[in-house]
């Protein structure tokens, strides 16, 4: 498990438990760079954990239709001819699988920056029969549209966490992974130096897979993949 999907994690599940305190809505929000995990991470835990739904924020017009049939696929509810009647299929399947759910929505920025999706999201948070838990992830733009974009369910966003490019035990699970001996610590000094993320490490780590490898041939291997 990489850093990336630990701390995502770490979030979901305190959103869990925040909101399970309170008996409220409660939401988080998450960024960071490209390239350092935070989608493979969020639908693995996604896959993994019950009642953890994922659903990407998609880059053309979001209307809020469209929104609430993304969310209902998310949540394995399907969906309808209306919105109404989509909503209705979702109300169903939580009930009827007593989930409540909490929906990691990648591509965050996407979303946010829309009054109209934000109040959707309120009243699928506030709705009793769904009481929608959301993790906001996005790149690193995040924070700076939701200062630009108020809205009040921001007063609801009880975590908010910028997330590493990389860490030293992500480097070497990667390396462990692809069978290559080198000093992870000294990799970690050079992805520092050169803003290197998980994506650049397990990039250079297959194109050394089985090998050892030192600095010299670490940069030739980085250079001849652009990073």
């Amino acid at each position: 498990m990489t850093h990336t999907e630990k701390a995502l994690l770490s979030v979901v599940e305190s959103v869990a438990r925040l909101r399970e305190e309170s008996q409220s809505p409660v939401h988080a929000l998450v960024w960071g760079v490209w390239g350092n995990g935070k989608t493979f991470s969020a639908r693995n835990i996604a896959i993994r954990k019950k009642g953890v739904f994922y659903y990407k924020a998609p880059a053309e017009e979001i209307t809020v239709s469209k929104l609430i049939k993304g969310l209902s696929l998310a949540c394995g509810a399907g969906f309808r001819q209306t919105k109404e009647a989509t909503l209705d299929l979702l109300k169903f399947t939580l009930m009827t699988l007593q989930i409540k759910p909490i929906v990691i929505i990648d591509e965050a920025q996407r979303i946010l920056r829309k009054t109209t999706l934000l109040n959707e999201l309120k009243d699928l948070s506030e709705d009793p029969d769904i009481f929608m838990s959301v993790v906001f992830l996005g790149d690193q733009s995040t924070p700076k549209v939701v200062q630009q974009n108020p809205h009040s369910i921001h007063k609801r966003v009880a975590l908010r966490k910028e997330l590493e490019p990389i860490r030293q035990e992500t480097i070497e699970s990667i390396l462990k992974e692809k069978g290559v001996k080198a000093d992870t610590s000294l990799i970690y000094k050079v992805a520092q130096e050169r803003g290197w993320t998980t994506l650049d490490i397990y990039l250079i780590a297959s194109a050394a897979k089985g090998k050892e490898i030192f600095e010299e041939e670490m940069l030739r291997l980085a250079k001849g993949l652009g990073r």
